[in-house]
């Protein structure tokens, strides 16, 4: 590889760090801070810069690197789109349905680059690859817009939604070094790259000076790089050499993804909107039944590793798609017994405090 490859890497690091440094003392007058609320675990006013100072770094590492692929020249346009639209989320809390609109306009730009489309969902039922034809750019903007919601929606502690995104980019990078696919694992590096001096600030107690939270834009920015990603990397059709099968993509993401299917499947069960925010995530299930942060932040990773780590051996080993899919099936059954577990401890809990 070539040295802007590898001087991409520290370059985003280090701008990310001085981003981040910069920016937390502006976010006060930009009117970018985080205010608790009834819904939030903190108590602090924090900067809500994370997500941009990441953004700053990915674009220097891309301008450093410079790759020639029009598809990397799309997915800037669209990741600034993105980042735009979270951050005026972050200023002025816009509606869903204008933050919506943004979101689909981003993924239909990487949609029309015509490299980052997902045209097949592999070979799923074991009865031959399932391609989607003209439905595909229509998928593909579903898929993208609902992991961005899925990660947005999940980032609710320190540390929880830049760890497991540096669990998923890890493993996406395993998978690329097996096949030589050196691009996609250079892009799996600069994400890392990012996330490591964000995750530092991230994790500093209530009240530092250093402490910020990468608000909408970054986690909102987060879930569309990593759709695009993993869309690069698992299309037999795409202009890169194939990293994994599409089902494969779901281990490295199944956290985000169980959390979303199952608070919004009970909103709907409630009658009530699934896209009106409350408190009956994953972490907040944890934090009413008794647990702490830390040990809320340790268990969901090491979750998000182990199911990552399967999701590994299987494509390692070709395990076949169809069995791939249904040992996915039964995370999704393990993720609800979880969140069953912890509504009965939660409900003990509450006995116990009546009492």
């Amino acid at each position: 590889m070539s040295i802007e490859h590898w001087l991409s890497l520290p370059v985003c690091f280090i701008v990310t760090a001085l981003a981040i440094k910069h920016f937390r003392h502006r976010a006060r007058t930009w009117g970018l801070v985080d205010h608790p609320n009834e819904r939030k675990l903190h108590t602090d006013k924090t900067p809500l810069v994370g997500g941009l100072a990441i953004f700053l770094g990915l674009l220097f590492a891309f301008g450093v690197w410079a790759p020639e692929q029009a598809t990397f020249r799309f997915f800037i346009l669209a990741a600034s789109l993105v980042v735009a639209v979270g951050i005026v989320d972050d200023r002025y809390d816009i509606s869903i349905r204008m933050r919506l609109l943004g979101q689909v306009l981003a993924a239909t730009l990487i949609v029309i680059s015509g490299d980052a489309r997902i045209d097949s969902l592999g070979n799923l039922l074991g009865n031959g690859e399932i391609l989607l034809g003209p439905l595909a750019g229509g998928f593909t903007v579903f898929a993208v817009v609902g992991v961005m919601n899925a990660f947005n929606m999940v980032d609710g502690i320190d540390g929880l939604l830049g760890s497991l995104v540096l669990v998923a980019v890890a493993a996406f990078a395993v998978l690329c070094l097996s096949v030589g696919n050196s691009i996609l694992f250079f892009v799996s590096a600069i994400i890392f790259a990012a996330l490591i001096p964000y995750l530092y600030a991230n994790m500093k107690p209530e009240g530092h000076s250093c402490k910020v939270f990468m608000g909408d834009a970054g986690s909102m920015l987060l879930g569309f790089t990593i759709s695009w990603l993993f869309i690069m990397g698992s299309q037999p059709a795409g202009p890169l050499p194939q990293v994994m099968e599409p089902i494969t993509a779901l281990f490295f993401v199944a956290v985000p993804f169980w959390d979303l299917q199952t608070v919004v499947a009970r909103r709907l069960k409630q009658r009530r909107n699934p896209f009106r925010a409350d408190r009956q995530h994953i972490h907040h299930l944890y934090e009413k039944a008794g647990y702490s942060k830390r040990v809320t932040l340790t268990s969901l990773l090491i979750i998000g590793s182990l199911i990552a780590g399967v999701g590994i051996f299987m494509q390692l080993l070709s395990v076949s798609e169809p069995t791939r899919l249904l040992v996915f099936a039964a995370i999704g059954g393990g993720f609800v017994y979880l969140t069953k577990f912890l509504k009965d401890k939660m409900t003990k809990q509450t006995k116990l405090q009546q009492e």
